[in-house]
């Protein structure tokens, strides 16, 4: 076998295994959101499930008490 199909197949193994961990995260997010809807449809235990809304943006707040005087 040479170099070139040697490189070949290295390359073809690695985009594989990448593409198989991306699957099994995919299959993870998906049994999430499952696990999700059946709670709030009302087939689960509703403490086990929190709905949090966060924000990414920091709120602005005010410098001090300008105008307060």
């Amino acid at each position: 076998m040479s170099l070139k199909m040697q490189a070949d197949i290295n390359l073809l193994q690695a985009h594989y295994a990448e593409l198989e961990q991306r699957l099994d995260e995919m299959e993870a997010q998906i049994e999430m959101v499952n696990r999700g809807i059946h709670t709030l449809v009302g087939g689960g235990d509703l403490n086990k499930l929190r709905l949090v809304r966060e924000d990414k943006m920091p709120t602005p707040r005010s410098k001090g008490k300008k105008g307060k005087q």
